[in-house]
């Protein structure tokens, strides 16, 4: 790793955290690019609410295995536009992994889990849109 970004909102010179939906995120930055390698993911800002919805990670359970839930749903309609509401079957752990849309055969990251709430007997997922971050991915 050469380096890393943080949201704005991070003063890595203070102790403390502003708590803010959208600034639970970071971007490593490699001195050696994978993508030769291993290959791409698209990053999507633009959600279409028809197409499905993913969710890959790896849950405190089994930390050493990956694991996708198939599940999620269209994201829900929010009032904060650095929010990502879905009802997807992540647990605990499943933090950072990426919200996937998937488009024909092509998987697109629109978004990185952050945190999940129980409502009832359901689970709710929330995650920090790309827009938020996508602009400070480098071209390739």
């Amino acid at each position: 790793m050469t380096r890393y970004i943080l949201p704005d909102i991070h003063d890595t010179k203070s102790r403390e955290f502003k708590r803010h939906p959208g600034s639970d995120w970071a971007l490593l930055v490699l001195d050696k690019p994978l993508g030769k390698s291993i290959g791409y993911l698209d990053v999507q800002s633009d959600i279409d609410p028809t197409a499905n919805f993913a969710m890959a990670g790896y849950a405190g359970l089994r930390k050493n295995v990956l694991s996708l839930a198939v599940d999620c749903g269209a994201p829900e309609p929010s009032r904060l536009k650095e929010l990502i509401i879905q009802r997807c079957s992540a647990m605990n752990g499943d933090s950072g992994a990426p919200l996937l849309m998937i488009d024909g055969d092509k998987l697109k990251v629109i978004g990185i889990l952050s945190q999940l709430s129980s409502v009832g007997d359901d689970v709710v997922s929330f995650g920090v849109p790309a827009s938020l971050f996508s602009r400070f991915l480098e071209p390739i």
